[in-house]
């Protein structure tokens, strides 16, 4: 009931509680949609969105071949990235128990990205992994998907001290 006062329209196909917060997986005919706390973080498959959304990012660091990605493996970001001449492709998301529960879910091209060699996925907090970085690794890109600062755990993606600490892990070209 609550899933669909909120999200009218969706049909609820799971949801579960993490310490992260109440992820649901919702559809609409064949639009996927993540609901994070009662908000849509992410819809996939849009194929056009993510293509020109690759676009746009990649453009931002022309011949990156290093490149951070800060969530955004559901929404086909990280598959379409990889069509660029990325050596490698780190993607960096929080919730493991969540992400097990759409894995299923996930179309074929993402699930190709996440066969691909040069992509590496780890769950981990995001935060916590950019304030480990050190000086020998080098990102030419960084991508942070962590949505609207409208929470506690999201707004420590909106602070100096978290892109003071992304800039030291960036190439100086970056």
């Amino acid at each position: 009931w609550r899933f669909a006062a909120l999200q009218p329209g969706l049909e609820l196909l799971d949801a579960v509680e993490t310490r992260y917060g109440h992820v649901a997986l919702g559809r609409r005919g064949a639009q996927y949609s993540i609901v994070s706390d009662g908000r849509v973080e992410t819809s996939f498959p849009d194929a056009d969105q993510v293509r020109q959304d690759a676009a746009y990012f990649y453009a931002q660091a022309e011949g990156a071949r290093r490149v951070l990605l800060l969530g955004g493996v559901a929404s086909g970001l990280a598959a379409e990235l990889l069509r660029y001449p990325l050596e490698r492709l780190e993607v960096v998301q929080p919730d493991a128990e969540a992400f097990a529960r759409l894995r299923t879910h996930l179309p074929p091209e993402t699930m190709a990205a996440l066969a691909d060699p040069r992509l590496r996925l780890r769950f981990e907090d995001g935060r916590r992994f950019v304030n480990a970085l050190a000086g020998d690794e080098r990102f030419d890109l960084v991508l942070v998907l962590a949505g609207d600062p409208s929470t506690a755990y999201n707004n420590r993606y909106f602070t100096a001290e978290f892109y003071a600490a992304i800039a030291r892990g960036m190439d100086p070209s970056g």
